[in-house]
């Protein structure tokens, strides 16, 4: 049986990803009235973190009912890394009092709450931290909404490449996160300012928005000059570039409408190259900005596009790799996602989409797929993220 799954595994990811063909249990047909249920596990509680706290305050009692979680997706990381190489975790937590040093100081306060309410070891808090700029792969959406404006949608998959299990055919990170997922509202003078899809222990954003100003969400980009290297020349001494929770939180706590935040994101040196797949709440504009470390290496933004079949029309839709470049054959999720956005669309009017019709995007194989952690539903005008513990059970696409 183990034998016959691995297999199946191999052939899911060097026979059907050769080329998208919607046949057998790896691809399939577009996905149709899947919002609100199908292949959902669950739906994460909201929590609030208040700002008008002191930073070493803001954590504590939430990280307090979360430790469990906590320390079981801590130990996983930790446990992971060691099968990469068993050098890495000591030598981040041999670098971790000087890294800490270098990290805007209220995200080093908020980080060591994190580590007092849950009893989690600071240096391990920081490495979690720090973790994403490696090891993720994700699908975020913006199309019209039909109304004047768009919605914004995303999967987020985590977990490449660390910890296959293939007794229960899992990825042993992405399970590990799922219990410790939340939306969490950050308040200030009882008012919330934005929202947040995150896990327990995190800081930074992967998933945002500011009610009637914008919308953010974060894809991996993977690069030659990608996040160990940055992360490298960061422990080695050069602190000039901003690591990317912490960007995108500032991106939040700093901006307050679309433009500040489309600065911010393009003018940054990073830590690691990044997509930001950036909507408007104002006017029907989303973009995709793809970042190398230093510069911005491409723009596509709604209405540029004429095909109205293309990304860059009446929608962008951004995966894991460069709009400018052919989807890799081991990993092509753009022409099936392209193929339920343009049915889904055809069913709700002329280019545009419901979010119910973006779920069913999200919800189709391979954009769910073994890592999928969670699917966010983004209204900007009305600053709410409806989020969804995904799964894809087996036999479905490893990525």
């Amino acid at each position: 049986m183990k034998l016959s799954r691995i297999i199946l595994l191999l052939s899911a990811v060097f026979a059907s990803k050769l080329k998208y063909q919607p046949k057998g249990p790896f691809h399939e047909e577009c996905q149709a009235g899947s919002y609100p249920t199908k292949r959902v596990l669950s739906k994460p509680k909201t929590a609030k973190i208040n700002l008008d706290l002191p930073p070493f305050e803001r954590w504590i009692e939430l990280s307090k009912s979360y430790s469990n979680e906590l320390k079981a997706t801590i130990n996983n990381v930790i446990e992971l890394a060691d099968k990469i190489d068993r050098r890495i975790v000591p030598f981040v937590q041999e670098k971790l009092p000087k890294l800490a040093e270098t990290l805007p100081q209220d995200y080093v306060d908020e980080m060591k709450s994190l580590s007092t309410g849950s009893g989690v070891d600071f240096g391990d808090i920081v490495l979690f931290n720090v973790f994403y700029e490696a090891f993720s792969a994700c699908t975020s959406i913006v199309a019209k909404d039909g109304m004047g404006g768009v919605i914004h949608a995303r999967n987020m998959d985590f977990g490449l490449f660390l910890g296959f299990d293939f007794k229960n055919m899992t990825w042993s990170l992405t399970e590990a996160l799922r219990p410790s997922l939340i939306n969490i509202d950050f308040v200030k003078d009882g008012q919330t300012q934005f929202t947040s899809a995150s896990f327990i222990g995190y800081v930074g954003i992967f998933t945002a928005v500011r009610q009637k100003k914008f919308s953010l969400t974060i894809n991996e980009r993977f690069n030659v000059d990608g996040g160990w290297v940055g992360i490298i020349e960061w422990l080695l001494g050069k602190h000039s570039a901003h690591w990317l929770g912490f960007l995108t939180r500032d991106v939040f706590e700093k901006c307050d409408n679309f433009k500040c935040a489309q600065d911010y994101l393009m003018q940054a040196e990073m830590v690691s190259p990044v997509y930001f797949v950036l909507a408007s709440g104002e006017d029907p504009i989303g973009q995709i900005i793809v970042r190398d470390r230093e510069d911005v290496s491409e723009v596509v933004t709604i209405g540029q596009e004429e095909d109205r079949s293309k990304s860059g029309s009446w929608f962008v839709l951004q995966t894991n790799y460069d709009p400018s470049n052919k989807p890799p054959f081991f990993d092509d999720r753009r022409h099936p996602g392209l193929k339920v956005q343009l049915s889904s669309s055809a069913a709700s009017g002329d280019n545009i989409i419901s979010k119910e019709g973006l779920f069913d995007v999200l919800s189709t194989k391979p954009n769910l797929n073994m890592l999928t952690v969670y699917t966010s539903l983004i209204d900007i005008k009305a600053g709410i993220i409806e989020t969804f513990v995904r799964e894809c059970p087996f036999p479905c696409t490893p990525w």
